[in-house]
C-alpha cells in the first residue's frame, strides 16, 4: 500500500457504518491482495479484529486526502454510542385551550336598561357603574346587548358605556321588538306615612298596564306610557295596609296619585258575610269568550264563558279591582259589593296593551 499524506477521520456515531466499510477497505490495501479461499470460506473474524485493532490504533492511513487531524474514539466508544445514541423520539405536546367565560357585561357609566333599543321602549332597570351581567344577547345593528337581571327578567342595555369580557361572539342575535303604543300618558306620586316621611321599598303596581315599581328612599314611583282610560294603583309594603286608587289616564299628562299608609296588619278575624258579583267582558264590543278573570290581592279567579260572563264570591268588607285579559288585551273595574247580594259590575272593556 503506499503512503500518501496521512489523514485522521473522524468517527461520528451517525456514520459509523460507513468508516466501518472505509477502514475494512483500507486495511485490505494495506494487508495487499487477500488469501485464496478455502474451504472454510472468508476469515470474517480476523477481518473483523484488524478493523477494531486499527480503530484501537487511533489513525488510519488514506491515500489522495487532506482533512484535518481529530481525535477518533476507540471501538468501546463506537458500540456504546451504537446503544445509546439512538434518534430522539418526538413527542405531540397537548395544550389545553381553556374554555370561552360566560360573556358578562359592566358600564363606566350608570345606564338604563329598556325593553327595547330606544327611549320608546318601556323603562325595566339600570346597570350601575361596577356590577357585572350576564349578557344572553346581542343586537348589532342597534349597538345594545341583552342583560340578565338578578330577577331573572331581561332587557336591553345600550352599549355606548359598556365593557365587555368573554366569547360575545357566539351570542344570539334578537330580534327588536316591536315598537310600543305611543306614549299616552303617565303617572306619579309620592308614598308617605303619616308623619309624612317617604316609605322605602313600596311595591307600586299599575294593574291594567301589567307593571309594577319598587320605591327607592325618596318614596316615588312613576309609569310611563300608559294608554287612556282607567289605571288602577296598588301600594304594599310590609307593617302597613295595603291600599290602592284608580286613576285616569289621559294623553300627554301626568297624573299625580299620592298615597299615605298606615302602619297595621290586615284583619284576620272572621270574615264578612259573602257577596255574588256578576259581569261581562267585551272586546271590540263583542263578549270576550274565555277571557282570565281574577281579582287583584286575592287568589280568587275564574273564565268568561261563551257569552262572555263571569261569576265571583266575595266578601263585602272592602272594594275590589276585577282584572280581565284575552290575548294582549287588559281591562278591568272596581267593585263594591254589598252583604248578601249579588251585584252587577260594569262591563270590562278589554283594550290591547
Amino acid at each position: 500500500m503506499g503512503h500518501g499524506n496521512e489523514v485522521i477521520m473522524v468517527a461520528k456515531p451517525k456514520n459509523v457504518l460507513t468508516i466501518i466499510g472505509v477502514l475494512f477497505l483500507a486495511v485490505s490495501a494495506c494487508q495487499g491482495p487477500p488469501p485464496a479461499p478455502t474451504a472454510a470460506g472468508p476469515d470474517y473474524p480476523s477481518t473483523l479484529t484488524v478493523i477494531a485493532q486499527t480503530l484501537s490504533a487511533g489513525t488510519v492511513p488514506v491515500a489522495s486526502a487532506t482533512l484535518s487531524t481529530e481525535s477518533i474514539p476507540s471501538a468501546t466508544d463506537i458500540l456504546q454510542s451504537m446503544a445509546t445514541n439512538t434518534p430522539p423520539i418526538l413527542t405531540a405536546t397537548l395544550t389545553g385551550i381553556p374554555s370561552p367565560t360566560v360573556p358578562m357585561v359592566s358600564v363606566t357609566v350608570g345606564t338604563n336598561c329598556r325593553t327595547g333599543p330606544g327611549r320608546v321602549y318601556d323603562l325595566v332597570g339600570g346597570a350601575d357603574v361596577g356590577i357585572k351581567f350576564v349578557l344572553v344577547g346581542k343586537s348589532t345593528s342597534t349597538n345594545y346587548w341583552i342583560i340578565r337581571l338578578p330577577d331573572g327578567h331581561e332587557c336591553w342595555l345600550w352599549g355606548q358605556y359598556a365593557v365587555l369580557e368573554g366569547n360575545v361572539n357566539s351570542l344570539h342575535e334578537y330580534a327588536i321588538p316591536a315598537t310600543p303604543l305611543p306614549p299616552l300618558g303617565s303617572v306619579a306620586g309620592n308614598i308617605t306615612d303619616g308623619l309624612g316621611n317617604p316609605i322605602p321599598n313600596v311595591t307600586v303596581s299599575a294593574l291594567i298596564a301589567g307593571r309594577t315599581f319598587t320605591t327607592r328612599s325618596n318614596g316615588r314611583y312613576s309609569f310611563d306610557n300608559l294608554q287612556a282610560g282607567t289605571e288602577f294603583i296598588t301600594v304594599a309594603a310590609p307593617a302597613f295596609l295595603p291600599e290602592s286608587r284608580s286613576v285616569s289616564i289621559s294623553r300627554d299628562s301626568v297624573f299625580t296619585a299620592d298615597f299615605v299608609m298606615i302602619v297595621g296588619i290586615p284583619s284576620t278575624g272572621t270574615p264578612p258575610p259573602p257577596s255574588q258579583v256578576e259581569g261581562v267582558v267585551l272586546i271590540n264590543g263583542a263578549p270576550a269568550a274565555g277571557a282570565n278573570i281574577w281579582v287583584a290581592d286575592t287568589s280568587i279567579q275564574t273564565i268568561t264563558d261563551s257569552n262572555g260572563r263571569y261569576t265571583l264570591d266575595l266578601s263585602s268588607s272592602r272594594r275590589f279591582i276585577i282584572l280581565a285579559q284575552l290575548g294582549n288585551a287588559r281591562g278591568g273595574v272596581e267593585v263594591f259589593p254589598p252583604a248578601n247580594q249579588t251585584t252587577t259590575a260594569p262591563d270590562i272593556i278589554l283594550l290591547p296593551r
